[in-house]
């Protein structure tokens, strides 16, 4: 979904990527985990390889309402089933999920930990890297599409 390239031209999107590079060492485009869609250790951020399916017929209910507002924005279709929620990502959608919300996510966590006195631990948790994921989210996405037109 994600090439080194796409991360390349991506950051330069970010209106804070001069604070927020601080400290980075490497973004990795890590090996998929059904568990887990990115991760970070000090001075790294990781987003993680999807399968090749596309639609996830099984998420998670209280993960679609924390992340349907960003899907909204991404038109990323979803619809409901006797399982659960279905969610019908495209390549394209995929990637912009994994760049505009997973990657800033985790850069949140980064950025968290360097604002730290000791910057050894990223103190305030999810709930910081969520808001911070969002705290740009509508300038990353219209600079995104001008961008990466698929």
């Amino acid at each position: 979904m994600v090439r080194k390239d796409d991360i390349r031209r991506f950051v330069k999107l970010l209106p804070d990527w001069a604070e927020l590079s601080i400290g980075l060492n490497a973004i990795v485009l890590a090996t998929g985990n059904e568990n887990c869609l990115g991760w970070h250790r000090p001075g790294v951020v990781a987003i993680c390889a999807w399968e090749r399916e596309l639609v996830w017929d099984d998420c998670e209910p209280s993960f679609y309402r924390d992340h349907a507002e960003v899907f909204d924005k991404l038109n990323i279709p979803f619809r409901e089933s006797t399982d659960g929620i279905v969610v019908d990502f495209t390549n394209s959608t995929a990637r912009a999920f994994l760049l505009i919300h997973v990657l800033i996510h985790e850069l949140g966590h980064h950025h968290d930990r360097m604002t730290t006195r000791s910057k050894r631990r990223s103190s305030r948790g999810e709930g910081f890297a969520e808001a911070y994921a969002r705290r740009f989210e509508d300038v990353v996405i219209s600079r995104y599409r001008q961008t990466f037109s698929d």
